[in-house]
């Protein structure tokens, strides 16, 4: 077919792979420059001063427990008295 061609076969592998080494390392240095800025912004970020804890009343302070029965066993009637927790 053509001879030429085939003689600059290795040449154009080789310049490929130079190609597709160059651009691995341009997004390998791209990658790093972003991480780099973003590490160096989260450094030279204001950290969150502490915060005085707000005050709860009571109620909330203590989470609602609902103590529901358990599907074998009867239903009180509203008449009948709970037993307190304290």
């Amino acid at each position: 077919m053509f001879p030429d061609q085939d003689s600059n076969q290795p040449a154009r592998t080789a310049l490929v792979r130079q190609q597709e080494a160059s651009m691995l390392n341009v997004r390998l240095v791209t990658t790093s420059l972003a991480m780099l800025v973003v590490l160096m912004a989260a450094a030279a970020a204001e950290p969150v001063k502490d915060q005085a804890p707000v005050v709860q009343s009571s109620a909330e302070a203590r989470p609602i427990r609902v103590i529901l029965p358990a599907p074998w066993e009867t239903t009180q009637s509203q008449g009948e008295p709970v037993k307190s927790s304290k």
